[in-house]
């Protein structure tokens, strides 16, 4: 759903709690906030702005939820969440993201902010998937990225090989459509975690 009409749907409190009390200036207003308000708000520090027109409200902004969550309302509707903010949305990994990464269609104009990357591509549907209201690099997907950029013997992005011992999460309780058993590349496999087998290969995997 579009989030100006999630928050004309949900009004004010109903936003702030579907988005972990992130909210972007567009979703205030469909709300029922006047501009003035807004900004009012923000310079008395009722709200704290984390990025342009992304506001927080009672909530800690330096957790990685509020930046992963702001980072996507400030790049649009449409942005997916990619690399190890997405491993970390989907709890595949305890370690925090240092940065965000986002994927954004190809021409839309962004600017320069610290601790974002942003690129422009599009992804392939079957890539994509929606978790707690925000769109990310599936699973799969995810690991396939991560896995790509490691060096042989390394874990990306934090992710516990197995035998390591960090204790691990709970197993996630994926939906069937997330729960693929990935192939092994032509290379040494480099572990495996809620049935995603992870490769050091330039090749490209199978599966979604």
């Amino acid at each position: 759903m579009d989030g100006a009409l999630l928050a004309l749907h949900a009004g004010l409190d109903g936003v702030l709690f579907l988005q972990d009390g992130v909210i972007r200036r567009d979703q205030a207003m469909a709300a029922g906030l006047a501009g003035s308000t807004v900004a009012s708000n923000v310079y008395r520090k009722r709200w704290l702005w984390l990025l342009p027109r992304v506001y927080d409200v009672d909530v800690d902004p330096a957790t990685p939820t509020s930046r992963i969550r702001a980072t996507a309302l400030w790049a649009g509707d449409d942005a997916v969440i990619t690399g190890t903010a997405a491993a970390w949305w989907w709890g595949l990994t305890d370690r925090g993201p240092t940065r965000v990464e986002v994927a954004v269609p190809p021409g839309r104009r962004m600017s320069r902010i610290d601790g974002i990357d942003v690129f422009r591509a599009h992804l392939d549907e079957a890539e994509i998937a929606r978790h707690r209201r925000l769109l990310v690099t599936t699973p799969a997907a995810t690991c396939h990225r991560l896995a790509r950029r490691g060096q042989p013997g390394e874990w990306p992005g934090g992710i516990a090989p197995p035998g390591s011992r960090r204790t691990r999460r709970k197993p996630l309780d994926l939906p069937g459509s997330h729960r693929p058993t990935l192939g092994v590349c032509d290379k040494v496999p480099m572990g495996e975690q809620h049935g995603l087998v992870l490769t050091n290969s330039s090749q490209p995997c199978p599966g979604p």
